[in-house]
């Protein structure tokens, strides 16, 4: 079986997006290019605390193009974000997926991410970066529902439609799994890797 699917969530703990066969949520829904700057702009960067990040969790997005706001008083009704190209692009701060996290995110679909972030996402287990073809043109609006079906690779979009995804590579789900970049060295630097063995296995 795929081990995004059933298999492996007993591996996660409760409340996590991939404890669970599928994730069902709300979803907001933003433009291509979306920068670090507008997911938590560099005013707010004192602080890696998850809390206070999520007060100004996509603060600065244009409200007349993002009328609906993402979140009030640092709790969102979003537990999905769905992005089309270069999601997260700018600088390297890991305090953007921090700030998501805190807000209620759990997930982060895209056409394509900036790659640091992406990074960022696995590195501390923040959040399920999810590359999907299409999901900026899917007709899906903010408010809108789906579910994202892990086993099979598959969203089922509110409207009717459907999006596939690309599966997590075998480090991404392990990362998930562990808690983060520190934590998975630890559990192989425990079960007797070497350091050296550690370090080029993360490099994928």
């Amino acid at each position: 079986p795929d081990p995004t699917g059933p298999a492996m969530s007993a591996l996660f703990p409760p409340g996590h997006p991939l404890a669970l066969p599928t994730l069902s949520a709300t979803i907001f829904v933003v433009g291509d290019d979306i920068d670090t700057d507008v997911i938590i702009p560099a005013r707010y960067l004192s602080t890696f605390k998850a809390d206070e990040l999520a007060h100004h969790a996509f603060e600065d997005l244009d409200p007349k193009q993002y009328p609906v706001k993402y979140q009030a008083a640092g709790v969102s009704p979003y537990a999905v974000v769905v992005g089309g190209r270069n999601f997260g692009c700018g600088s390297s701060r890991e305090h953007a997926p921090i700030a998501l996290k805190g807000a209620g995110c759990r997930v982060v679909i895209a056409e394509s991410f900036a790659n640091i972030f992406y990074r960022n996402c696995l590195g501390g287990a923040h959040l399920v970066p999810v590359v999907a073809a299409g999901a900026a043109k899917a007709g899906v609006r903010t408010g809108d529902t789906l579910t994202i079906v892990w086993a099979e690779n598959r969203i089922r979009l509110g409207n009717g439609g459907e999006l596939t995804f690309q599966p997590l590579s075998g480090v991404a789900r392990d990362l998930l799994e562990a808690g983060g970049l520190e934590a998975l060295n630890r559990k192989r630097l425990a079960a007797g890797a070497t350091r050296r063995a550690v370090d080029e296995s993360v490099q994928t």
